[in-house]
């Protein structure tokens, strides 16, 4: 599908490593949380990124052939 590549290609390494990379530490209050990467510590409003995974898994979602009543 066109906009998962795009997705893909728009992406930025920086962010991708730390998404990959980190480790949660926890939440601080009902919009904000906390995780490490590295020696460095982020604090982060979750919503945006809540947001964006559930877009990107809608994406590929869309993409995954369904069998009968499961998606496979």
């Amino acid at each position: 599908m066109k906009a998962l590549e795009e997705l893909r290609d728009e992406s930025s390494p920086y962010l991708t490593h730390l998404v990959r990379n980190s480790v949660f530490v926890g939440f601080i209050d009902v919009e904000h949380l906390i995780f490490q990467c590295g020696n460095c510590i982020y604090m982060v409003e979750f919503n945006p990124i809540l947001e964006e995974m559930f877009y990107q898994i809608s994406l590929r979602l869309i993409q995954t052939p369904k069998v009968g009543n499961c998606w496979m």
